[in-house]
């Protein structure tokens, strides 16, 4: 197994909330959830950037001969205890106004992919280009925000401040049913992660990322390519620059800024 390209960058509306890392044959992105209620509990930095990057640490220490779904949880449960330490008093907050983030961690072994998702990185696979491996459930709710995005493209100001309020509203809706599952400080949340497996073979790859980079994908529609080429290290860094480029064209005609932190892994096995 090769890691043939890796990528990591925020955009400039706030902090870093992506990492992503590996340890063996574990492979993980996270991606922080941008706080829509300010919280500094745990660092000045804010909760989001301190939960991400602790889970990124403990995920590299963890014990790799575990399944898993054990392997995600004991890290989440070792930062859970930290930040009780620490912050205590958070277990009173309301959990849709604590940090969440998603995650995609995937276990090679035998010519086969595990896959774990909460939320929506995603995990592609170059045997099947078209197919999107990811947790579905948040899709609803993304585009009752796309729906508010677009309705007030016209006003920054409006948009702005009707994107929050709608965000808001959305998340008192997390890790609940009929609702949506996010990561949460709370290892129990590994119980709700959508898991799976698929057959890959040697000389074969398969690509991990972040949201900030699936829009070039899918639904945005901002880059137009052939699937295939995300598995491509050199076709890849292309469409990754076509979108940051097309992004800041849309933020000089508009004034909105549409630019998300951006983490890819391409992996060869």
């Amino acid at each position: 197994m090769n890691i043939e390209f890796e990528y990591n960058q925020g955009c400039n509306k706030h902090i870093n909330q992506d990492v992503y890392g590996y340890n063996k044959n574990f492979l993980w992105v996270i991606d922080g959830a941008t706080e829509v209620f300010s919280n500094n509990y745990l660092s000045k930095l804010g909760d989001v950037y301190w939960l991400v990057n602790h889970i990124n640490k403990s995920l590299m220490e963890q014990d790799t001969s575990l399944n898993l779904q054990d392997y995600v949880y004991f890290a989440i449960k070792k930062v859970y205890d930290l930040a009780m330490q620490l912050a205590p008093e958070i277990t009173d907050i309301p959990t849709n106004k604590l940090p969440t983030y998603s995650i995609c961690c995937v276990r090679y072994a035998n010519n086969f992919i595990e896959y774990l998702c909460l939320g929506d990185c995603s995990l592609y696979v170059s045997n099947s280009p078209e197919l999107r491996f990811t947790d579905e459930r948040i899709l609803p709710f993304h585009l009752q925000v796309n729906k508010v995005k677009e309705y007030y493209s016209h006003n920054v100001e409006l948009y702005k401040k009707e994107v929050l309020k709608k965000v808001r509203e959305i998340k008192q809706y997390i890790n609940k049913e009929n609702g949506y599952w996010i990561g949460t400080l709370d290892p129990e949340i590994i119980n709700h992660a959508i898991k799976g497996k698929v057959k890959i073979n040697p000389s074969e790859s398969f690509l991990i990322c972040s949201d900030g980079f699936r829009p070039s994908i899918d639904e945005a529609q901002l880059v137009y390519f052939n699937p295939k080429d995300i598995f491509d290290s050199e076709k890849l860094k292309e469409i990754i620059q076509k979108q940051i480029i097309t992004e800041k064209k849309y933020l000089e005609e508009t004034e909105i800024d549409i630019s998300d932190d951006k983490t890819v892994l391409l992996v060869r096995i």
